[in-house]
């Protein structure tokens, strides 16, 4: 809420200083300076042994991070890190239309959406890190849209597995997929991202789940996902169910559910619903969603997301209904 992020600073001495120190100079979208540098920083003063750490404070923004190591106030060595970038991160997690089985994959055209996974940050072109599938997911497109209202780099961690049950996302699951939550609130810290957002229902439509039992077991996941993470994260329930051939009694008891999780706890939101977003026109297989779907699934994802407070100097005039739901505890 004070609209600062910290970075924290780390790496191995191969010789003996006296003191590490950083400062970020915003960059813009093809990397170039764009504005005045930060003042100089001390990350740590006397470190000892053959490592340092420290932070790093930075308002919203792409920088590159310059480091500089000073030994009898002399500066005896650089170090550059880019791009950088200080903004909004989301967990993304569910089964296979919160992954990568759209028809294509996709990318965003903003530099600044970025994707983590076991080889770091990277940029967020589909397939995203760690999800299954190898074609499209809502996140770029999503990405982009956030980035353009707030003008902030965004992050996805991406955790979905295809054809996956609220069950098998429970802690004490022998399927294990709980484990993929535990790793990404790890990588992000306490208060390290804005949300979880949750598109899963399918599977336990077809398999007749009630509203009572789906809602208990999401309940859990999300109760385990806080106690692991140390922190009270905010979770956007997508309404999400559909299967063809299914009666539509089996698809209410799951949208039931979700709107029943989201109803009992006011850290959670309405994420995005296409339950209506059927046919030829937006899934290529009536199941996974096409080029048109991605695009709008990531539109009404965009439209669900609202800050508690506008970034300092930035345009939100892309929010479509007035900000009524807190979804950070930052």
């Amino acid at each position: 809420t004070d609209n600062v992020g910290t970075i924290q600073v780390g790496g191995q001495l191969h010789t003996p200083c006296e003191r590490i120190e950083g400062r970020l100079i915003p960059i813009d979208l093809s990397g170039s300076d764009a504005g005045t540098p930060s003042d100089w920083t001390t990350i740590e003063d006397s470190p000892s042994g053959s490592s340092f750490s420290g932070t790093l404070n930075g308002s919203p923004g792409w920088y590159r991070m310059e480091l500089r190591i000073l030994n009898n106030a002399r500066v005896i060595d650089t170090v550059e890190v880019k791009p950088l970038g200080v903004g909004e991160v989301f967990i993304t997690a569910g089964q296979s239309n919160s992954a990568n089985h759209g028809d294509f994959p996709t990318a965003p055209n903003d530099p600044r959406v970025s994707a983590w996974g076991p080889q770091g940050w990277q940029f967020a072109a589909d397939p995203q890190p760690i999800a299954t599938g190898e074609g499209g997911s809502p996140w770029p497109a999503l990405g982009d849209l956030l980035a353009s209202r707030w003008d902030v780099p965004v992050g996805f961690i991406s955790v979905g597995w295809g054809g996956t049950s609220v069950d098998q996302w429970r802690p004490y699951s022998a399927v294990g997929l709980f484990s993929r939550m535990v790793q990404a609130l790890e990588e992000v810290g306490p208060h390290g991202a804005r949300a979880v957002l949750w598109h899963q229902g399918e599977s336990d439509a077809a398999s007749g789940t009630s509203a009572q039992h789906y809602a208990a077991q999401l309940q859990e996941v999300i109760a385990a996902s806080r106690a692991i993470g140390g922190w009270d994260i905010p979770w956007g329930i997508a309404k999400a169910a559909f299967l063809p051939g299914l009666e539509a009694s089996a698809l209410d008891a799951i949208t039931e559910g979700q709107q029943s999780v989201i109803d009992n706890d006011p850290l959670n939101f309405v994420g995005a619903n296409t339950e209506d977003l059927l046919g030829a026109a937006w899934r290529y297989d009536d199941v996974h969603f096409n080029s048109a779907g991605l695009q709008e699934h990531a539109t009404r994802w965009s439209a669900a997301i609202h800050l508690p407070t506008t970034h300092e100097g930035q345009d939100t005039s892309g929010s479509q209904e007035p900000d009524n739901t807190d979804t950070s505890t930052s």
